[in-house]
C-alpha cells in the first residue's frame, strides 16, 4: 500500500498529462481528417506525379471514367467504373519535362512539350506548335498565328482560324453546347471578344463584344462557358497599385446574350469555414449545372489541418446565380497546397496535392456514398499528420511554462522573506508556510491568468477548455488535484515544506501547460 502511495505522486500526474496529450492527438486527428464538406468524401489517392500539370480526364466509349497523368516514367491512365473503383490501369513511356501536356482518348496518346507535338506511340514529331488545347473529345493546337484541329486517327490537321493580331489570345470551352472559342484582342481602347462555334464546316463566328475594366485594374484571368444563346464570364483582375503594397484581387461575373456587351457585376466568395472571404482564386474551371454556371477553383481559405497556419490553398466549388456567388463548398481539405482541379464527372473531381519538390499526390473525391465510406478509413498518412501536428503544438506549449514564471516568482519571494525573517521556520516544516505559499501562487495565477488565458487561446481551444469561467475553474480545479496527489504521497515521503511547495507549483504548471499551452500559437 505504501509502495502505491509512493509511486502515485509521480504516476498520477503522468496519467493526467498523458490523458491531456491523448485528447489533443484525437482532436488533431479529427481535424486533419475532417471531410472537406458535408456529403463529400475525403480524398482518395489516385497516384503520384513529379509535375503539376492538370490530369487529363474524359469518359470512355463504354461509359467508364479515365484519369491520365504524368509519372516519373511517362503517362499512367486509370479507368474507373461508375462507383469510382479502379477497373484497369495502363502505362505509356514517353519523354518528359515540366512543360509536357497530354491528350489521351481511345488509346491514342498525343503529347506536347513547349515547342512541338508528338505521337505517343512512335514518339515522332507531328507538328511544331505554340499552344496546345487538349479537350475531352478533340485536340486543338496553335502554330504561329493559326489555330488547327488535329484528327488523331490519321494525324492530319484542319486550319480553323487565322489570328491577324499578335496581341490576340484564345480561350476554349467544351461543354454540352459544343466547343466555343473566344478570341480576345487587346488594343488601346480595351479588349475585344470575338465568339466562335466549332461545327462540321469549321469555326463559325457568332458574335463579338467589348470588355472594359477599371483603369486601376488589369485582367488576370478570364473564364467562360455557354448555354443556349448566352455566354457567362468570370473575370479576375488585380489592382495595379495598392497603398498597402498587398496585391488585391477582384472578381466580376456576367451573363449576357452572345454578341452583346458583358454586364459585369463584382462578386465575392465567402469562406465556408472562416469569417472572411476566400482569397487568390485561380485554376478556375467553369461549366453549366442546369441553367446556372458552377465554378471549380483553387483558393486560399480556412482549414484546421495545418500546424501553424490557419489557412491553406484548397479546392472549392461555387454556383453563380444572378449577381452573386452562392453555396460555396470546400471540396478538398489537406495541409498541403492543392491545385489544378478538374471535374471527373458531375459528382467527382480530381486534383493535385503538392507534397514536396519531387512527389505530388493526385486525389479523387466525390459525393458518391461508396467513396465517402471508403475514404473514411484510418490511414497511415492521417496518423502521421495528426502526430506531427500534436508534437508541433506541444513544442509551443512550453511557452506557457515560461510565461508562468510571473506566477511562481511571488511564492519564491515569500520563501526568501520567511528565510530572512526566521531562518529556522523552514527547518521546522511549519504547514502554514506551505499553505501561505500555495495561496500566494494561486492568487498570482488568477491575477495574471490573462498572460496564458488570452483571447486567442480561448478562441482556438476546444469547448471543454474555453467555456465561460473555464480559466478560473481549471486553475482552481487542477490546484486541488495537485494538492490531493501531494497529500497522498507526502504521507509516505519525508518531504520538507519547500519540496512540497515546489512539487505543488511544478505539477500545477505542468497541467496548465499541457492543457492550454498547445493553443499558444
Amino acid at each position: 500500500m505504501n509502495f502505491m502511495k509512493k509511486i502515485m505522486v509521480w504516476l498520477a500526474p503522468m496519467i493526467i498529462i498523458l490523458t491531456a496529450v491523448s485528447i489533443l492527438f484525437l482532436e488533431n486527428y479529427q481535424e486533419v481528417t475532417q471531410p472537406a464538406d458535408d456529403n463529400w468524401s475525403r480524398g482518395l489517392k489516385v497516384g503520384t506525379t513529379p509535375f503539376t500539370q492538370e490530369p487529363f480526364v474524359h469518359q470512355t466509349e463504354d461509359g467508364q471514367l479515365s484519369v491520365a497523368f504524368l509519372t516519373d516514367e511517362g503517362v499512367q491512365q486509370n479507368i474507373y467504373n461508375e462507383h469510382y473503383e479502379l477497373a484497369s490501369k495502363e502505362k505509356y513511356k514517353i519523354p518528359l519535362d515540366k512543360f509536357t501536356s497530354i491528350y489521351l482518348n481511345n488509346g491514342k496518346l498525343i503529347y506536347a512539350n513547349y515547342y512541338s507535338m508528338f505521337d505517343g506511340e512512335t514518339d515522332q514529331k507531328i507538328e511544331d506548335i505554340s499552344e496546345f488545347y487538349p479537350l475531352k473529345g478533340k485536340l486543338l493546337y496553335k502554330k504561329e498565328n493559326q489555330l488547327f484541329l488535329l484528327h488523331t486517327d490519321n494525324m492530319e490537321s484542319t486550319p480553323l482560324l487565322q489570328l491577324d493580331n499578335e496581341n490576340a489570345s484564345l480561350l476554349v470551352d467544351e461543354s454540352k453546347q459544343g466547343i466555343h472559342i473566344i478570341k480576345k484582342t487587346v488594343s488601346e481602347s480595351g479588349n475585344t471578344l470575338t465568339f466562335y462555334k466549332l461545327n462540321n464546316e469549321g469555326l463559325e463566328e457568332v458574335g463579338s463584344a467589348s470588355l472594359r475594366v477599371k483603369s486601376s485594374e488589369e485582367i488576370k484571368d478570364l473564364q467562360f462557358t455557354t448555354y443556349q444563346d448566352n455566354y457567362y464570364l468570370l473575370l479576375s483582375t488585380t489592382q495595379k497599385q495598392s497603398s498597402s503594397g498587398k496585391m488585391t484581387n477582384f472578381y466580376y461575373y456576367s451573363k449576357s446574350p452572345i454578341g452583346e456587351q458583358p454586364n459585369l457585376k463584382q462578386v465575392s466568395f465567402n469562406d465556408p469555414y472562416g469569417s472572411g472571404e476566400l482569397e487568390e482564386l485561380s485554376d478556375i474551371e467553369m461549366k453549366m449545372a442546369g441553367k446556372d454556371p458552377v465554378l471549380l477553383f483553387k483558393a486560399y481559405g480556412s482549414t484546421k489541418t495545418t500546424f501553424k497556419e490557419p489557412k491553406q490553398f484548397n479546392i472549392y466549388k461555387s454556383e453563380l446565380r444572378g449577381e452573386s456567388s452562392e453555396s460555396v463548398k470546400r471540396l478538398s481539405n489537406t495541409p498541403n497546397s492543392s491545385s489544378e482541379p478538374v471535374w471527373l464527372d458531375d459528382e467527382a473531381i480530381v486534383w493535385i496535392d503538392h507534397g514536396g519538390e519531387q512527389t505530388n499526390r493526385i486525389y479523387l473525391a466525390s459525393s458518391d456514398p461508396e467513396v465517402i465510406k471508403k475514404a473514411d478509413g484510418m490511414t497511415q498518412s492521417s496518423l502521421v499528420l495528426a502526430l506531427g501536428k500534436t508534437l508541433g503544438m506541444l513544442s509551443y506549449s512550453f511557452l506557457a511554462a515560461v510565461i508562468s514564471i510571473i506566477w511562481f516568482i511571488w511564492p519564491l519571494l515569500f520563501i526568501v522573506v520567511v528565510t530572512f525573517a526566521n531562518n529556522r521556520a523552514l527547518d521546522r516544516d511549519h504547514s502554514w508556510i506551505f499553505y501561505t505559499g500555495a495561496l500566494i501562487y494561486l492568487a498570482a495565477s488568477l491575477l495574471f491568468k490573462r498572460l496564458i488565458f488570452t483571447d486567442a487561446v480561448m478562441a482556438s481551444a476546444p469547448g471543454y477548455l474555453s467555456f465561460t469561467g473555464s480559466s478560473f475553474i481549471y486553475i482552481i480545479g487542477l490546484a486541488l488535484v495537485s494538492l490531493v496527489i501531494l497529500k497522498i504521497g507526502s504521507k509516505v515521503r519525508d518531504w520538507s515544506t519547500l519540496v512540497q511547495l515546489s512539487y505543488f507549483i511544478g505539477i500545477h504548471v505542468a497541467f496548465i501547460t499541457v492543457f492550454f499551452g498547445p493553443y499558444l500559437i
